[in-house]
């Protein structure tokens, strides 16, 4: 957010804000249009675009390291057996 003087509100200053909020305004509604209600409900309650972003990336990072670690998990419990035949 542009930062504000204490004693003088000009109209660049003005401008700037009135820009700042309408940009909010879109940016966290072009997020959370593409939820589902459920995660709409959940998200709707955080103040600005940067909050719900931070949020949103912090829950789907840690899945996405979550799932990482189950298939390097699979990959280093994979073992030969010797009753199979490796080629059909």
């Amino acid at each position: 957010m542009p930062p504000l003087s204490n004693n003088k509100f000009d109209s660049i200053i003005m401008i700037a804000l009135d820009f700042w909020n309408q940009n909010e305004f879109m940016f966290k509604n072009y997020i959370l249009n593409k939820l589902n209600n459920i995660q709409y409900d959940v998200y709707n309650e955080l103040k600005s675009a940067y909050e719900l972003w931070k949020a949103l990336d912090k829950k789907f990072n840690v899945d996405i390291v979550i799932i990482k670690k189950f298939i390097i998990s699979k990959f280093l419990d994979f073992k030969f057996v010797e009753s199979r035949i490796v080629m059909s």
